[in-house]
């Protein structure tokens, strides 16, 4: 909750971290601080990892967008990571006509440590659902642990939460 002098203004409930701004008399701002990240249960969180993501410039068949990843470990300790030979496993895309690529035959992992202020880039290849637009813009959501392909289940916080990227914007 927020409060100015003793008075309730609300509860903050945004993808990531705000700043809240009240004057005397008044809620003046409510910023946006991060991409988003949300905790086991689905309320937003303190984020641990930085995620940033953007369209690669390489050529690709129709139906396929590569995604430059970028995870970045913001805290103060070392933070273990599932690394897989095929990335999509740790990844969800919030536009329903893209999907991350799951369809490897072997897919092999193996736990990484992030030590604070290192970064991990990877690419991400998302498959599309040509019966779908696939325009305006999309987010990815990564999981430090997941033990399954991230986009298959039900319930993406179970993997040590979600934390989502910067939103990109699909331009024909």
């Amino acid at each position: 909750m927020v409060r100015s002098q003793g008075v309730t203004v609300g509860r903050a409930v945004t993808p990531g971290p705000v700043r809240v701004t009240i004057t005397r008399r008044r809620l003046l701002a409510i910023t946006c601080l991060g991409a988003g990240v949300t905790d086991a249960h689905g309320q937003p969180a303190d984020p641990v990892f930085d995620v940033r993501i953007s369209i690669s410039p390489a050529d690709r068949p129709p139906g396929i967008l590569l995604i430059d990843a970028a995870v970045t470990n913001r805290g103060g300790e070392n933070q273990p990571i599932t690394v897989w030979t095929q990335e999509g496993w740790s990844w969800v895309c919030d536009n329903p006509a893209f999907r991350p690529a799951i369809d490897t035959l072997k897919n092999e992992s193996r736990s990484i440590v992030l030590a604070p202020g290192q970064q991990r880039r990877s690419v991400v290849t998302l498959l599309q659902d040509l019966n779908q637009p696939g325009t305006g813009s999309l987010r990815l959501g990564f999981a430090p642990q997941p033990r399954a392909p991230l986009s298959t289940q039900t319930d993406v916080q179970a993997y040590g939460g979600v934390t989502w990227s910067n939103r990109v914007e699909l331009v024909r």
